[in-house]
């Protein structure tokens, strides 16, 4: 059973002093697990002759760090791995020792697996934020998600009673100072505050649901961990409403290409004089062509582009339905000799020849 602070089975030979907490014991088994698990990683990561200061990003892709084009196409492990990776000696150090700095004092006081359990959740929160946020696909990895997180949990319960408020008031104002300078330290260039901060929110809410049962325990002596399995499902939610709400970065140029590479034999059939409307070739090669070029376009999903490929694409949307419904309606309206399809096939082309020149306008500008 674990237990708080006050009855904690605590190292019998203290000679090694504050160097015992590097060191596993009863009640203390996570933290200096998680560090020397981050450790071996980057010694094996060095040892197949990666760069120990500055590791290329391929490297680090190959290792698993987050890269959104590879997550989105189903490697969603890399939410999880990236957390075990770092950019550096420089990059571990920091994090290893934020790490072991709130670990010793956290730990012990809501237990091994609570600690365990809550370090993973917010090293998943962080990467989801992170994968949510950026909308170039920036190549990340670091435990600083789950450190932000420790601090998050042990921030929260400072929050209620169940820490003596004779140091509630000192502890939280040294993590506040602490989460405060490293959030506008992360405004650097190069710096994921995304995931920091989605790793220090996922924290904050397995400290609140788990202070439930930390105080069960202090009241009845009785372990649970009700307040983490709903931390789980809670933080494992949000990651999925997070993932379906990615913005893809689009590739313009890409965009622009399979578009007009689909569309531009549609373009010079409706130059033929010889096709006319009402004849199963005009349907062919310019009905079901724009029909086939509207659905290109619809397939690719809108609410995940960026700022620069978001109106690109909504622009040449519209213009393959206009011109879709001005090729229906004139081959069809001329097919029936129905006088208002053929107006509403003209009222069709005048707007969809009106998107056309948006479309170079706003191709012109991108250029």
């Amino acid at each position: 059973m674990e237990q708080m602070p006050e009855m904690q089975q605590q190292p019998k030979n203290n000679k090694w002093g504050v160097l015992r907490h590097l060191l596993p014991f009863p009640g203390y088994r996570a933290t200096p697990v998680i560090i020397a698990l981050n450790i071996l990683v980057y010694v094996i990561m060095i040892s197949t002759g990666i760069s120990p200061i500055f590791p290329q990003p391929a490297d680090m892709i190959t290792w698993g760090a987050m890269f959104k084009p590879l997550i989105m196409e189903g490697e969603q492990w890399r939410l999880l791995t990236s957390m075990w990776l770092h950019y550096g000696i420089i990059h571990l150090a920091f994090n290893m020792y934020a790490l072991w700095s709130i670990g010793r004092a956290l730990e012990p006081l809501i237990g091994t697996t609570r600690f365990s359990i809550l370090y993973i959740l917010a090293g998943l929160g962080g990467s989801a934020a992170s994968l949510w946020y950026h909308t170039d696909p920036a190549v990340g990895a670091g435990a600083s998600g789950a450190v932000f997180g420790v601090y998050g949990i042990f921030g929260s319960l400072l929050t209620t009673n169940l820490i003596d408020r004779r140091v509630r008031k000192e502890l939280l104002s040294s993590i506040g100072m602490f989460i405060g300078y490293n959030l506008l330290f992360g405004l650097t260039p190069g710096i994921d505050n995304a995931a920091h901060i989605g790793g220090l929110l996922a924290g904050a809410i397995g400290g609140y649901l788990s202070y439930f049962d930390l105080k069960h325990f202090v009241l009845t002596g009785s372990q649970r961990l009700w307040g983490a399995y709903a931390s789980a499902i809670v933080i494992i939610g949000l990651t999925a409403l997070l993932y379906f709400n990615v913005r893809m970065p689009v590739d313009p140029d890409k965009v622009i290409q399979d578009y007009f590479a689909l569309i531009d034999q549609t373009m010079q059939a409706e130059q033929d004089s010889t096709l006319q409307p009402g004849t199963e070739t005009y349907k062919t090669k310019i009905v079901d062509q724009w029909k086939s070029a509207l659905e290109m376009v619809s397939d690719i999903p809108i609410e995940r582009l960026n700022e620069q490929g978001k109106p690109l694409v909504l622009l040449i949307d519209r213009v393959a339905n206009e011109k879709y419904k001005a090729a229906w309606y004139n081959h069809y309206g001329t097919a029936k000799k129905d006088q208002a399809m053929i107006d509403s096939a003209t009222i069709w082309t005048i707007k969809a020849n009106a998107a056309v020149m948006q479309l170079d306008s706003l191709l012109s500008e991108m250029k």
